[in-house]
């Protein structure tokens, strides 16, 4: 018997993302302080090993989580200086589409509700419901994007250098083959730090490979944030992708100009390799 999508199943940035759209969703019911404070004991819980039986993550991965637990202790501070909550049509939508987006991205066709934590009832990520909830969020660029942007947009300028970081951990490692083929990479040579770049399109959908040195932070940060947003997607939706994403991202007054067009280069380069996959022979 086939199983849908389990919350073991997301990556912790995708979990950490999933925890957000759940704190928008129930600030829009309650006010959100007692929420804030029953969501930070839920995520104490969820990563307590005591609680959890499965494989340790890797150390990456728990210096993730422990920045993610770093941003639900300002969880009282954040709710009183977000501007006016999204309404709660608007959260149900971003958490099923979220929901819709990672399932299909690993062959799914359901979602598995009791592994999701605090997830709201009657919500079904395949059938939305109302024309309304389907098109509160209208964007051409990917779905992984968008819950990424809605992440960084209601986070601090401290706590945005913070998840930028933690991405870098999310960037998979070259495959083999590709680590004996290093020279059929494209160099960004924009970029101060060396990157090389590689994509294929299967059935559709443009597969990035990048490699960043691990001391350069912030660039293999933005990697594995754009990998994470963008891998998989169409063509046509990843040429739609802003050419502001970083500014969008709130990270400009944080990196300085110079460090933003290292960055939005590797994204334009991102992007024409798309276009180009995407364009008919």
């Amino acid at each position: 018997m086939s199983r849908g999508l389990k919350y073991d199943d997301l990556t912790a940035a995708e979990q950490s993302t999933y925890q957000e759209i759940i704190r928008r969703l129930n600030h829009t019911r309650t006010g959100g302080e007692e929420w804030s404070d029953r969501l930070q004991d839920n995520a104490q819980k969820i990563h307590d090993p005591t609680v959890r039986t499965h494989t340790p993550r890797p150390v990456g991965q728990q210096l993730f989580m422990a920045s993610v637990q770093r941003l639900y202790e300002y969880g009282k501070r954040l709710v009183a200086r977000y501007r006016r909550p999204p309404s709660k049509i608007t959260s149900v939508a971003d958490l099923a589409q979220f929901l819709r987006t990672q399932a299909v991205q690993r062959g799914f066709d359901t979602v598995e509700r009791a592994s999701f934590p605090y997830i709201p009832a009657g919500l079904d990520a395949f059938n939305p419901g109302s024309p309304d909830e389907r098109d509160t969020v209208a964007h051409a660029y990917p779905d992984a994007l968008h819950h990424i942007l809605v992440t960084f947009r209601e986070a601090s300028s401290a706590q945005r250098l913070e998840l930028l970081v933690a991405y870098a951990e999310t960037l998979p490692e070259l495959p083999e083959a590709l680590q004996q083929a290093r020279d059929t990479m494209e160099q960004v040579d924009e970029c101060a730090t060396p990157v090389f770049l590689s994509a294929q399109l299967r059935e559709g959908q443009v597969h990035y490979y990048i490699d960043v040195p691990h001391d350069a932070p912030t660039m293999r940060g933005f990697a594995g944030l754009l990998h994470t947003g963008l891998n998989g997607a169409t063509p046509t939706a990843i040429a739609a992708t802003p050419d502001d994403l970083c500014q969008q991202l709130g990270l400009q007054k944080a990196l300085g100009s110079l460090r933003v067009r290292g960055l939005t280069a590797l994204l334009r380069r991102m992007k024409r390799t798309a276009r180009d996959l995407g364009s008919p022979v």
